[in-house]
């Protein structure tokens, strides 16, 4: 399905602020704290007005966004994702995963064509420094799907003992799900790689991490 226009994102938004109105105002809850009306809103950041941010400040070419045949929307997108707003492509950030807003399913839809637009991967080995939020209790054997484009690196961070880490084995021969981000537009020195939408792994092995309580799960891409 091909990424909806601009128009799209900032009517979305400005629908989703309309009716919202009281979102981001102050307000006192049931234990006499001060607090921000829609906080409990997974949406809430919409009424930050991403897409018009970010819109005005996509005005020009940055890297290989034109080589790769990037929308003005999907540029956007990709600079939401790559900025503050990674959390919020991300499926399991909210709570009901029935009634997501059509705006977020479409940002999820953009993030993955942008991703297949970009360069299949050919390393052997990709890493992931996990966040509090990745799950992290699985057993060997087992097959975990990322409904999202998980993100990792093909640089090793040396991270291990800071927090836990994917090892991820990519399919060989050109028929891994994995796409070098970095290879549009590299923020930073990330190395940014991400897997397709429903990408599934197999876990072959989960060793401790010396020196701390962190673990490495080894993570096997399959078909």
């Amino acid at each position: 399905m091909d990424t909806k226009d601009i128009t799209y994102f900032l009517n979305a938004e400005q629908e989703f602020c309309n009716a919202h109105p009281t979102y981001g105002k102050m307000s006192i809850n049931k234990d006499s704290e001060m607090t921000f009306i829609g906080l409990d809103d997974r949406a809430y950041f919409l009424i930050g007005r991403p897409f018009a941010k970010y819109c005005h400040h996509t005005n020009k070419i940055i890297e290989n966004e034109e080589i790769y045949g990037l929308t003005l929307a999907e540029r956007v997108l990709l600079k939401m994702f790559y900025c503050e707003h990674s959390v919020e492509f991300r499926d399991d950030y909210y709570y009901d995963k029935k009634n997501i807003p059509q705006v977020i399913s479409e940002m999820f839809n953009g993030l993955n064509n942008i991703v297949k637009k970009a360069p299949l991967n050919k390393d052997k080995i990709l890493y992931r420094f996990c966040c509090d939020y990745d799950p992290n209790d699985m057993k060997v054997g087992d097959v975990i799907t990322f409904p999202y484009n998980l993100t990792c690196t093909n640089f090793d961070w040396h991270q291990d003992k800071d927090k836990n880490v994917y090892v991820i084995t990519p399919l060989p021969d050109g028929n891994t799900k994995a796409h070098n981000l970095y290879e549009i537009y590299e923020h930073g020195d990330e190395k940014q790689v991400n897997f397709l939408r429903e990408t599934s792994f197999k876990v072959t092995k989960i060793e401790k991490t010396k020196g701390s309580d962190y673990v490495k799960i080894h993570l096997e891409e399959i078909a």
